[in-house]
């Protein structure tokens, strides 16, 4: 299936459904999308594919966040995948403009300080860049709207994962905690957000993670672990932990993506 904005962005006709995806031009323009959904679908875990420009006519380009998820069936296992286009176009010209009018703010600066041989030429450049200063405010209010609006999409893509996904920052915090994290660990979104991933109170033996996710800070290799534990009903289960990088710079990471998958265990 594809939704109404898919088939008139991407050009998808009733005839293309029921046949082959790898058929649409969709699925190597603007990105190859083949080996990521093959992963996927071999590696049972979602990805991102950040930024990835579309050009469009009269030399505009549109940018897109992708997000590729697993669909799994009761018995857990892949029956599907679903494709997310999120338009960021809008996100990035904002930027854009927002690194714009700091640069020019520097600049404005720099002027305010070689300028003091006449105290009405320094208060006339004052008040232009505070007439500045507030059209950057309004512009970084309005960035901030979009970046909430993108935000509770992800959040909205992250609570249908049929994972639990907790997302840490350096200090090991709690930054995000979907639903499925709610489901396994028995503690609300509110309950956790902003405290110490390794003091919270849940069946998981969270002391057992402490050397792996300061590994993925170091930008050590990352494995899947697994760990036995209970639930928050008391039953067994094996929980597969697979730690991965949050963005950052090139030398330090922002923070740690820890995806959780259970498989029930008989004892």
């Amino acid at each position: 299936m594809a939704n109404s904005a898919a088939m008139s962005l991407f050009d998808i006709k009733e005839q293309h459904l029921g046949r082959p995806f790898y058929e649409l031009q969709l699925s190597y323009r603007p990105i190859e999308l083949r080996p990521v959904l093959e992963d996927v679908i071999s590696q049972n875990r979602p990805q991102k594919i950040s930024n990835i420009e579309r050009p469009l006519p009269e030399g505009r380009s549109q940018f897109f966040d992708i997000y590729v998820l697993p669909l799994l069936d009761r018995q857990r296992k892949m029956s599907a995948a679903e494709v997310f286009f999120a338009d960021v176009t809008r996100y990035r010209e904002l930027q854009e403009q927002a690194e714009s009018s700091n640069t020019e703010l520097e600049h404005a600066y720099e002027e305010l300080q070689s300028s003091n041989e006449e105290m009405e030429t320094m208060n006339e450049e004052l008040q232009a860049t505070n007439e500045e200063l507030q059209t950057i405010n309004d512009e970084l209010h309005d960035r901030t709207e979009e970046l909430n609006q993108l935000n509770a999409f992800n959040e909205s893509i992250l609570s249908r994962a049929p994972m639990g996904v907790i997302v840490l920052d350096r200090q090991l915090q709690v930054l995000m905690w979907n639903k499925r994290s709610e489901e396994l660990w028995g503690l609300r979104t509110d309950e956790v957000k902003g405290q110490f991933f390794l003091n919270l109170d849940i069946a998981l033996p969270v002391e057992k993670l402490k050397a792996p996710v300061r590994a993925v800070l170091e930008k050590k290799e990352n494995q899947e672990l697994s760990l036995d534990c209970l639930d928050r009903r008391g039953k067994p289960i094996t929980v597969h932990v697979t730690r991965s990088p949050l963005g950052g710079t090139e030398k330090e990471v922002a923070g740690i993506i820890l995806l959780m998958e259970v498989e029930e265990r008989k004892e």
